[in-house]
């Protein structure tokens, strides 16, 4: 799914395809790829990278994947078509934001990425800054590269005509790829869409919920589902909705509600969803039936663990995860945690889960030699609700259900606490060492 209209608009299918870029630039120093210099001409980005029969990563500087959509598979390393070239873009979350050069279209930083989205998920929000890459001596290829490219003063993003402006006045096209919508998929990766109009009161109200005054006639029946089905089957329709009082026009081209009655217009917006919404699926499998990658064990084996080969693809893959929030530290060893009965079922009836290895770091105990040990953990998110450290179970969703998770902050979550012991497992034990570690 890619968002480059303007809010709310989807392109689908192809993008403008892969190539290798060639030609000089009349920037100084060498550049990747067959040309030489990247700040001089747009040519000169697509000599940063060749991608022929290449998968595409978040992590990589370009991102001009040929379908405009997050690999669901990918994110838990299990896309089948990893090594021979997947024609969506890989990543670790259901979404990437990304901005064109020319025709191709180039990956900003995770930390440029997640400013993008933290500001598109509030809907009053229609423009956010972005900064360039602060560290360099911390910062990958990709960090130096984007930093040449955009320069070292802030850009301003606009969500309504999605595109990123500079203090000259120059101009880039943006978009945002995530996931395919739950609209037409089932897959607990799909992302989750609001719909949302603007009331009498200058207040952004989701259709489904009484407006800022709380007069409950003028609450929609139809839900934010209907509306994102109806919208997928063709971005450039129109659906009829209605309330106890009133019917209403929407307008998917042009982003509009019109009352039938008083003829009166007002905006609409799409955006995903504050929280990080996931369907909770349940798997019909065998009850011995374990990771296809994990090491043979014999029958009286309880618990196996497997030192990981530094040059294995799943090293690597572990390591670009730590990197992408953790910093000054070296790896000593990433151990594979193999126990069936964990798989299953674990003891703990709670944990306490970060999404940033940063985080996690700050609440290790260290040995006097630096060392500490991260987990890292595959979780079922599901449904979240704001928490507290008082809580000893979730709170209730409805009469009948309670919420799957709890996190530190609804709009954008850090630390995440389970209470389902089957909904998390410890994958990997990284054990590690700081760079520079000082006891007091």
């Amino acid at each position: 799914m890619c968002d480059n209209g303007s809010d709310g608009g989807v392109s689908r299918g192809v993008s403008r395809g892969r190539g290798r870029g060639r030609g000089r630039g009349r920037g100084q120093g060498r550049g990747r790829g067959r040309g030489r210099g990247m700040c001089n001409t747009r040519q000169n980005m697509d000599d940063n990278i060749e991608q022929i029969n290449m998968t595409l990563k978040s992590t990589d500087v370009c991102g001009d994947v040929e379908i405009p959509e997050i690999c669901m598979l990918a994110i838990n390393n299990k896309c089948i078509n990893n090594n021979k070239g997947c024609q969506y873009l890989h990543a670790k979350s259901t979404f990437h934001w990304q901005f064109q050069v020319g025709i191709k279209w180039f990956n900003f930083l995770i930390f440029q990425s997640k400013v993008l989205e933290t500001a598109y998920r509030n809907v009053a929000k229609d423009k956010c800054q972005i900064l360039p890459p602060i560290d360099l001596n911390k910062s990958a290829s990709c960090a130096k590269a984007i930093l040449n490219f955009f320069g070292t003063e802030s850009w301003t993003a606009n969500f309504m005509r999605m595109y990123i402006k500079h203090s000259t006045g120059s101009k880039l096209q943006i978009r945002r790829i995530s996931t395919k919508s739950a609209g037409e998929s089932d897959n607990p990766k799909a992302t989750t869409y609001d719909w949302y109009f603007l009331d009498a009161q200058g207040i952004w109200i989701c259709y489904g919920h009484a407006d800022s005054l709380g007069n409950e006639k003028l609450v929609c029946s139809t839900t934010c589902e209907d509306i994102e089905k109806r919208y997928l089957s063709d971005p450039r329709s129109s659906m009829t909705v209605s309330n106890k009082r009133f019917t209403y026009i929407l307008n998917f081209a042009q982003m509009t509600q019109t009352n039938l009655t008083t003829n009166k217009v007002r905006q609409i917006r799409r955006r995903p969803s504050k929280a990080p919404i996931q369907k909770k699926v349940i798997l019909d499998k065998p009850k011995n039936c374990l990771p296809t990658h994990w090491s043979p064990m014999t029958d009286k084996q309880i618990c196996l663990l497997v030192q990981l080969d530094c040059d294995s693809s799943e090293y690597q893959n572990v390591k670009s995860l730590l990197k992408l929030t953790l910093h000054g530290v070296i790896i000593r060893n990433i151990q594979r945690l193999q126990n069936p009965y964990l798989w299953h079922q674990l003891e703990n009836k709670k944990a306490y889960l970060s999404k940033s290895a940063a985080v996690a770091r700050g609440h290790c105990t260290h040995t006097v030699n630096g060392h500490f040990t991260l987990i890292l953990a595959e979780v079922i998110v599901g449904m979240v609700v704001q928490g507290s450290p008082s809580l000893t179970r979730p709170p209730a969703r409805s009469s009948s259900t309670l919420y799957d998770t709890t996190v530190d902050n609804v709009n954008d979550p850090v630390i995440f606490v389970k209470y389902d012991k089957e909904e998390y497992y410890p994958e990997y034990i990284i054990n590690l060492r700081e760079t520079f570690f000082n006891l007091n």
